[in-house]
């Protein structure tokens, strides 16, 4: 109860939410609620009065089925006005009265009655009752109350039959409830602490939404009627769900008027954020099996992790000055850090040493989910700590409207904001990076090159998970000569050779091998976790949860139960943790079976094709999924590639997506399928057209076009087409670099598809008569002319970059190709 005291006191600042199942009013209702018989059983037997009394075949012993005989017979009228008759309540306890005077986030209910409503009044508190039938009202003041299978007070002979939850037909649709589950799992998830009173969870489509919730177990009370021998059943249920209390609700009663005696916390509000606690660093050095779970597994240890930032010393994972760099920088009140750099390369080490570092002198704040009040949030934040440093990693996933709100609200007061992306995000998201950079006193950096320390460190970590005899490297000189230019002095490229040597290999088999012991479902939903790595994400638990409606921590368990330590996947607080994301690759590359990669991904986009609401990193996931870069990076049988798009094409949502015909025709132009290739081009033209005339607003054609520049040049040189055909090649594919070149928004894009153009020109120019060959040369020059003039606008960094190395590529091509 101590636990329940604490959670409550803690969510005094409105992020309590409060469930009431049929024992909450039952007393109110004239049920008698103390013995076996309850307000179900007392509601079955009066429709089986009601049928008696009218000559009717009675004596159900399921409710579902009576109400069904009941609607049937009687109508729905008569069932609506004997359950409006029944339960309707004038007055109400004053311990109803009194739990309902705690400042509640949200109150849901499974009761028709109006109770709650009545308790309310009682106290003056301003509310608004909310059918399963209506939307989400926009009034945020006042404290909501869902009635999930129906409210009395709002039936009408119109809506009663799609809201009223009771027979078996209601119970198979639950039409009007579908989208309240998926907004009850929303709150509950958001939730400090989650209060349920009255209620067993043994509805089957309310325990599918406990499943889905991440970290529930330890904020759930259901609170139950003193028992001296409680069902062993109900509360087995309740256990796989939180914690059950057999207190009554006058027992809740107390610990809430004590809760609310005490001092409120001054801490804000939190749901997508989670304030960062630093753990007591270990007290010797770690050990061999400890450093190869973190390379070769991705299992951090925070305790070595804070050892090694205490002592200055690289004893576990390389120290890098990074961290330095930004914590002196955020001495400067409202500074701002993107760090950017490639997958694997340490972005996420590096904000935990950031954190580490500041933590005592500095509250941090992670972000661990964008919730729609994400701003409220962080204003709340700023107000309590105004020197707070915000970790946001993997900020490109956040919808640009709020990533820019939040960068702007933090840059105008004293705290610090630390963001990360992966370079390939930076490069695709060009127009929330042009966003951030208006932003005053936002600074970027690049995870470089490793600097002589960081080598030797990185020499000394690998030698002791005998990673340099895997590497076939032996000598000291070899070693660091490997790392600094065989692998460039870049991390990832380390790992990728330490990741892909044949022990690692071996040991992910082994692995991979344990799930096979697992149903279906539960090797389906690790593949899944294993797939959104290789995309570069942590996987949130109630994503797979959701996605696939079973509780993923409990897949974990049993997969643990029965291969003892899973190492390919396990539960970190509220996200579902892999191996590292280069190792997820390699791993769904050679060891995965192809068929299995397609059918899992096909699996998740239709589930998530279906859903009616997506948050932030739900639409960027599902974005990445379709792309073909993403799936030929774990999938090498083509025909299982081309099973893809041709299973998601026959889906309406998908074919009406431009980015869906623009991947699949990427597909048939590594496949040199030039026919299929521009048909589905221009099926991403014809989508485009539609989408315009649905929305009423321009569709940004320019990675079409790029895409057709690119296609004409790589189908001219390899169907060694001549004459006009491939005059009008070059010419179409030159006209649209130029209008790119001359973009307000520039990428690196056009550079490389000028590149491209110069070596059709030189491979394949002299096939043209000379006339045709000086029209192109001119054009082509003048192409790169526009080009060095203009890539300084190109975003610096990664972008920048590319541009730079294909124009000079290109100029060396040309003045040969003169």
């Amino acid at each position: 109860m101590q636990r329940l005291f604490d959670a409550l006191q803690l969510s005094r600042n409105g992020n309590a939410l409060l469930f009431c199942g049929a024992g909450f009013t039952a007393d109110c209702l004239n049920f008698d609620d103390d013995g076996p018989v309850g307000v179900t059983r007392h509601l079955l037997l009066l429709l089986n009065s009601t049928l008696h009394d009218e000559g009717l075949s009675s004596g159900y012993k399921d409710i579902r089925n009576a109400a069904k005989k009941f609607r049937t017979e009687l109508g729905n009228y008569r069932l609506m006005q004997l359950l409006k008759d029944r339960f309707k309540i004038s007055r109400v306890s004053s311990s109803i009265s009194d739990l309902l005077a705690f400042p509640w986030a949200q109150i849901y209910t499974t009761n028709y009655d109006n109770g709650i409503e009545v308790g309310l009044q009682q106290i003056s508190k301003k509310f608004q009752p909310v059918n399963n039938t209506d939307k989400r009202p926009a009034d945020s003041k006042s404290l909501q109350v869902v009635h999930l299978h129906g409210f009395i007070e709002s039936w009408t002979t119109e809506n009663f039959e799609s809201s009223c939850i009771l027979d078996s037909d209601s119970y198979r649709s639950l039409t009007s409830v579908k989208k309240w589950l998926e907004e009850l799992r929303v709150d509950i998830e958001r939730a400090q602490a989650v209060v349920f009173v009255g209620f067993s969870a043994n509805d089957f489509h309310l325990s599918q939404v406990l499943f889905n919730v991440t970290e529930l177990k330890e904020k759930a009370f259901f609170i139950n009627r003193p028992a001296s021998e409680p069902d062993p059943d109900e509360r087995a249920v309740q256990e796989e769900f939180g914690t059950p209390l057999y207190i009554g609700r006058d027992g809740l009663f107390e610990i809430v008027s004590s809760a609310l005696k005490s001092d409120a916390p001054r801490e804000p509000r939190l749901a997508s954020f989670h304030r960062y606690h630093s753990p007591r660093p270990s007290a010797s050095v770690p050990p061999v099996g400890d450093i190869e779970d973190l390379f070769i597994w991705g299992r951090l240890s925070p305790e070595h992790f804070k050892r090694d930032h205490n002592e200055a010393k690289s004893d576990y994972h390389v120290l890098r000055r990074d961290v330095s760099t930004i914590t002196e920088a955020f001495s400067s009140p409202g500074k701002s850090i993107l760090l950017h750099g490639d997958i694997c390369d340490g972005k996420t080490f590096i904000a935990r040493g950031v954190a580490d570092r500041l933590y005592g002198s500095r509250p941090i704040f992670n972000l661990q989910h964008p919730y729609d009040d994400l701003l409220g949030e962080v204003a709340s934040i700023q107000s309590i700590y105004p020197n707070a440093v915000l970790i946001v990693e993997n900020c490109f996933s956040i919808r640009e409207d709020r990533l820019l709100g939040l960068a702007r609200m933090w840059a105008s007061g004293e705290g610090n904001l630390l963001l990360t992306a992966r370079s390939i995000s930076t490069e695709a998201e060009s127009g929330k990076l042009r966003s951030l950079r208006s932003i005053e006193n936002l600074g970027e950096m690049s995870v470089g090159r490793l600097v002589d320390d960081e080598t030797i460190s990185l020499v000394a970590l690998i030698d002791q998970i005998a990673g340099w005899t895997k590497l076939k490297v032996l000598s000291p000189n070899d070693r660091r000569r490997f790392i600094e230019n065989d692998c460039g002095g870049i991390v990832p490229s380390v790992l990728l050779r330490l990741l892909s040597s044949e022990y690692v290999r071996d040991r992910y088999r082994e692995e991979f091998n344990k799930t096979s012991d697992l149903d279906p479902l539960s090797r389906r939903m690790i593949l899944a976790a294993l797939i959104i790595a290789n995309i570069g994400f942590d996987a949130p638990v109630s994503f797979l949860s959701n996605t696939f409606e079973e509780d993923f921590s409990g897949v974990v368990r049993r997969a643990n139960q029965f291969n003892g330590d899973l190492k390919l996947v396990r539960v970190d607080g509220n996200v579902a943790k892999t191996v590292p994301s280069i190792g997820a690759r390699n791993l769904l590359k050679n060891i995965v079976p192809d068929k299995e990669v397609v059918d899992t991904t096909i699996f998740v986009l239709e589930r998530m094709g279906s859903e009616v609401r997506r948050g932030d990193f739900q639409q960027h996931i599902f974005s990445q999924l379709m792309r073909y870069s993403i799936l030929s990076s774990a999938v090498s049988d083509t025909s299982e590639i081309n099973r893809f798009f041709d299973h998601i094409s026959k889906i309406g949502y998908f074919r009406d997506m431009p980015l869906f015909w623009l991947q699949w025709h990427m597909a048939m132009c590594a496949q040199e399928r030039w026919n299929d290739a521009d048909k589905y081009l221009s099926m991403g033209y014809t989508a485009a057209d539609a989408y315009e005339k649905k929305k009423q607003e321009t569709f940004n054609r320019k990675q079409l076009d790029d895409r057709r520049a690119k296609f004409l040049a790589a189908r001219a040189i390899a169907s060694m087409r001549s004459g006009s055909e491939l005059f009008r090649d070059i010419k179409e594919s030159l006209d649209i670099a130029g209008r790119l070149l001359r973009d307000s928004e520039l990428t690196y894009h056009p550079f490389e598809t000028l590149l491209d153009i110069g070596r059709l020109f030189v491979a394949r120019g002299s096939t043209l008569i000379e006339a045709q060959r000086e029209i192109l040369l001119a054009q082509l020059v003048g192409a790169g002319s526009q080009g060095r003039k203009r890539v300084s606008s190109v975003p610096e960094g990664y972008q920048q970059s590319h541009a730079k190395a294909a124009l000079h590529e290109f100029d060396l091509l040309t003045k040969g190709g003169h």
